[in-house]
C-alpha cells in the first residue's frame, strides 16, 4: 500500500500552522524543499500538493501553481511522485469547488489549472472538485497524462481541518459531493469517472468508505485508494491509533493511502 503525504504551499512567503497541527504547516515556496527532503530521508517520496493563493478570485491565473511544481519536480525529478490536487475551493469566494450556475466557467478554470499542472511536471493529476467533466476532459487534452480521480468523495463533516489550512469557507453546501447513506450512488460515481478514463479512483473519507473499496475494484479493476482526511487524523490520540487505522484501512486492501499522518506512519512501520 503506497503511502501519500498531503503538503501545502502558500503565496505569502511565509511558513504557519494552520489548523493540522506542526506536522502539517501550511509551507512557503521557500521551505518546502528543505521539508520534502526531511521527508526523503524518512522513506518519503510520495506527495499530494495543495496550493493556497494570497487572494481569492474568479478569474486566477494560475502561475504561482506552476512555479510550485516546477520548483518540486527541478529540485528532486523522479525521487518524488507528485500528485497535485485540482479545484477551485482554495481561490472561490465562496469556498465552492466550482463556479455556482457556470459550468462553462468552472470547466474552463479546471482544464486551465490541470494544464499549468501537467506542464509543469507533475506525476499525477488529481482532480477533487466533483464537477461532472473534469476528468473525461483532461484526457481528451492530455492522453497520456495520469489521473487520479476523487472518485467517490461524500459531503463530510470530517473536512473542516482542511477547509480552514486551505481557507476554504466550511459553511458552504456542498451538493455536488455525495450523500454518505447512498452507497449505490457513491459506487456508481466510481465508475463514471473509471470509464471517463481516470486511471487511480479514490474514496473520501476513509474509514467511512471502507465498504465500498471491494465493490468500486470489482465494478472497474482499476487502483482504488483513501484519503484519510483531516477530521479522520486530528481526532486520532496518539500514534498508536494512527497505526491501528492504518492496519484496517491495509486490511481493506486499498491500493494507496493519502494521510496526514503518512510521515508518522512511515516512522511508525
Amino acid at each position: 500500500m503506497e503511502l501519500i503525504q498531503p503538503i501545502f504551499v502558500n503565496q505569502s512567503g511565509e511558513t504557519y500552522e494552520a489548523g493540522l497541527g506542526p506536522d502539517n504547516s501550511s509551507y512557503s515556496l521557500k521551505d518546502i524543499n528543505n521539508k520534502i527532503q526531511q521527508d526523503i530521508n524518512e522513506g518519503g517520496e510520495s506527495f499530494l500538493l495543495f496550493v493556497v493563493p494570497n487572494k481569492k478570485t474568479k478569474n486566477p491565473d494560475w502561475k504561482f501553481n506552476g512555479e510550485v511544481v516546477s520548483q518540486i519536480k527541478s529540485k528532486f525529478g523522479s525521487k518524488v511522485e507528485l500528485f497535485t490536487d485540482i479545484c477551485l475551493c482554495s481561490t472561490m469566494t465562496d469556498g465552492h469547488c466550482c463556479v455556482l450556475d457556470n459550468p462553462k466557467k468552472t470547466e474552463e478554470l479546471l482544464q486551465n489549472l490541470a494544464s499549468v499542472y501537467y506542464k509543469a511536471g507533475a506525476d499525477s493529476l488529481a482532480p477533487s472538485d466533483m464537477q461532472p467533466n473534469t476528468v473525461k476532459n483532461i484526457k481528451q487534452e492530455f492522453p497520456k497524462a495520469h489521473v487520479t480521480s476523487y472518485s467517490t468523495k461524500f459531503r463530510s463533516s470530517f473536512y473542516k481541518g482542511f477547509r480552514q489550512i486551505a481557507d476554504s469557507s466550511p459553511s458552504s453546501k456542498r451538493f455536488y459531493q455525495l450523500d454518505v447513506s447512498n452507497a449505490g450512488a457513491a459506487i456508481q460515481s466510481s465508475i463514471k469517472y473509471d470509464k471517463d478514463g481516470a486511471d487511480f479512483l479514490m474514496v473520501k473519507p476513509a474509514m467511512t468508505s471502507l465498504d465500498l473499496i471491494d465493490k468500486i475494484k470489482m465494478a472497474t479493476h482499476k487502483p482504488v485508494g483513501a484519503f484519510q482526511v483531516s477530521g479522520e487524523y486530528l481526532g486520532l490520540a496518539d500514534d498508536d491509533q494512527l497505526l491501528e487505522t492504518y492496519k484496517v484501512m491495509k486490511r481493506a486492501e486499498i491500493d494507496f493511502l493519502i494521510s496526514y499522518g503518512a510521515r508518522k506512519l512511515l516512522k511508525l512501520l
